[in-house]
């Protein structure tokens, strides 16, 4: 059978719950017999909030980050890190030492140029891994976390960047773009079904795979949205025509969206919980 590509986005720019759902979701499929390969293709995690991603990334000598960590560890795949996310950015927030007003200190908190310390891009076409640190936010980071920083700096040996270099040059260049088509491509093809996680509030985490999307499902606290798949593309390509990256944001573009189904999500102790309750309306959630 063809790979059956299930994208789950997130209403609000934080905590939706993207990743508890693709989980259970994931889980419930595999719990079918299906083979289920998982993507993120654009990550991000704190050193400070998630600080036990430091570790994990030492650890496995590769910046990681918590979603595709839990990914691992709840699924109980075998997975490859660079494969299933081929971009990942470690944030911290800075030493508000360093801002003379607290307006402005406050404002680099909600600025992830001002935030970035170091980013990982994967290429497994060729099995490369480069890592980049912006110089200037990581020797501004809050005290408590600067050993870290140096640990992370002498273990990956990363190349100074300014973070808006990496993502005008770096992470838009073709190259970085064929590498994920590469990964995204890889993954369809070992998978019945492949979910894809989007970052943050973005509709899709990468135009290119925009039309291989299948089934288009929107979380937020306490929902499940199924959308129409065709018409999710046709908004998408139409409000990005006009704004440019802005025009993904999904809370912008979510009402001019067809809305074909909705599920009240209970509140789940576990993922285990989650998927089952998932398992229960596979049928109606896939269905395009």
């Amino acid at each position: 059978m063809d790979c059956t590509t299930v994208l789950v986005n997130g209403l609000l720019t934080y905590d939706s719950g993207k990743t508890y759902v693709a989980t259970a979701l994931a889980k419930a499929l595999i719990e079918r017999g299906l083979k289920v390969s998982v993507f993120k293709p654009l990550a991000g995690h704190s050193a400070w909030y998630q600080f036990n991603t430091l570790l994990h990334s030492l650890e496995h000598g590769v910046l990681v980050g918590e979603d595709v960590l839990k990914y691992k560890e709840l699924l109980n795949l075998s997975l490859d890190f660079e494969l299933v996310n081929p971009v990942d950015l470690l944030l911290a927030p800075l030493d508000p030492n360093y801002f003379k007003k607290v307006g402005d200190y406050l404002e680099a908190l909600c600025n992830q140029f001002e935030q970035l310390i170091m980013a990982r891009i994967s290429d497994c076409r060729n099995r490369t891994t480069r890592y980049y640190v912006v110089e200037g936010n990581a020797s501004r980071v809050v005290p408590g976390l600067r050993p870290w920083v140096e640990r992370l700096i002498g273990r990956f040996k990363p190349e100074p960047i300014t973070a808006k270099r990496f993502f005008a040059d770096i992470l838009n260049s073709r190259d970085a773009i064929e590498s994920l088509d590469y990964a995204f491509n890889t993954l369809k093809s070992r998978a019945d079904v492949l979910v894809v996680e989007s970052f943050n509030d973005a509709a899709v985490p990468l135009m290119n795979l925009l039309n291989d999307v299948d089934v288009v499902l929107t979380v937020t606290p306490g929902y499940l949205f199924r959308l129409d798949p065709e018409d999710f593309k046709k908004v998408v390509k139409s409000f990005y025509s006009k704004l440019g990256e802005r025009g993904l944001t999904l809370s912008l573009i979510f009402d001019s969206i067809d809305v074909k189904s909705k599920i009240s999500l209970p509140i789940a102790s576990s993922v285990n919980e989650l998927a089952t309750f998932i398992s229960r309306h596979l049928e109606s959630l896939l269905s395009t």
